[in-house]
């Protein structure tokens, strides 16, 4: 997960974007960035002088670099396409899912007697609640008279600002990465089972270890059947026990990049299609599944096992006159939980305990 290089911009192009932007007020009293007067206006925004004027310019200059210019290069979360999706209000997600109904013989009565249609027969419906998890702050420093030298090269603001960003987004993407596995090693070491939701025998499947051209296809094998098991109703793959028919192209396969590369080199060679293993199921690589999860090479899941979804993520500036520097803090708050409605088999490459 190498981080990209920053495409710098020039001093005055970035200026006056930032520029068009912001106040009346501003305007006014700051001109036009040009290559003759830039180092001016740098010396004199930086000065208590326009001290509110450059706080306007600093808060426009860091989210636009934030969100429009570098934030594609920060380091990646590889897992981030497994986010869910944005929760604005509650503290917790509630999950409802309700099975099958039982059928039971026609009855068409008998003469002389009405059948009555009001009879209640409820189904079971099934609930979970995951909490939301606290925010995460991370915070980065940076000086006042290294921003008013940044005006004196000619990509210096982009390259500070976009550096600094980096930082914090990356650091961010990190931990959200990490904790996504997180996730992955408490399903996997069914940490419901004490509240009465325990991973089922079908889910906790052994392979033989991956090492050569007959193990590998037979893992592959392994995948069809239950990729192919999963398009009859059954109840056997997910701890709720709640019927269901999937189809390929609803199940993720999660599996060690070792073990997929071994595969694809050493299996089909030719004909081989990494992203879907020729069965059209969409295929992650992934360097382990946390902690305590050793001998897992993969995992077969049902789209959205991962319920991840994000509440909120804010940045905001506070300037220490004392020692002549800004703090800048980007929180982030996210929520991070497996769905046990969900389908999942979990493969290792020795016995299950």
């Amino acid at each position: 997960m190498a981080v990209k290089p920053i495409a710098p911009v020039p001093n005055t192009i970035l200026f006056n974007s930032i520029r068009a932007n912001l106040s009346s007020e501003f305007k006014d009293r700051i001109p036009a960035a040009t290559e003759q007067n830039l180092d001016k206006i740098g010396t004199a925004i930086t000065s208590k002088a326009f001290e509110g004027l450059f706080n306007e310019w600093q808060g426009e200059l860091w989210n636009k670099i934030g969100m429009t210019l570098f934030h594609q290069y920060t380091l990646n979360n590889p897992l981030a396409d497994l986010i869910y999706g944005t929760m604005s209000f509650g503290d917790a997600i509630e999950e409802i899912g309700v099975d099958i109904v039982k059928g039971r013989a026609m009855d068409y009565g008998k003469d002389g007697e009405s059948l009555d249609p009001f009879v209640k027969q409820s189904n079971h419906a099934k609930a979970m609640y995951h909490r939301i998890n606290e925010p995460i702050q991370y915070m980065t420093t940076i000086e006042k008279d290294r921003i008013k030298r940044a005006f004196r090269s000619e990509y210096g603001v982009s390259r500070l600002y976009g550096m600094f960003i980096s930082a914090l987004y990356s650091s961010a993407n990190v931990d959200t990465w990490l904790l996504t596995k997180k996730l992955m090693s408490m399903y996997i070491n069914d940490t419901m089972s004490g509240d009465g939701v325990p991973l089922l025998d079908d889910q906790k499947q052994e392979i033989t270890p991956v090492t050569n051209k007959e193990t590998g296809e037979d893992f592959i094998l392994t995948i069809r059947n239950l990729v192919s098991a999963g398009s009859f109703p059954n109840a056997a793959f997910n701890p709720m026990k709640i019927h269901k028919t999937l189809d390929n192209r609803d199940y993720i396969l999660f599996v060690k990049y070792d073990i997929l590369n071994h595969i694809s080199v050493k299996t089909f060679t030719n004909a081989f299609h990494t992203e879907e293993l020729n069965m059209k199921v969409t295929v992650k690589p992934i360097d382990d599944f946390g902690p305590d999860t050793d001998n897992v090479v993969a995992i077969l899941a049902e789209r959205n096992w991962l319920l991840i979804t994000q509440q909120f993520e804010d940045m905001e500036p506070i300037y220490n006159p004392r020692g002549r520097y800004w703090n800048y803090y980007l929180t982030r708050q996210m929520s991070f939980a497996a769905t046990y409605f969900k389908d999942c088999i979990i493969f290792k490459d020795t016995a299950w305990s």
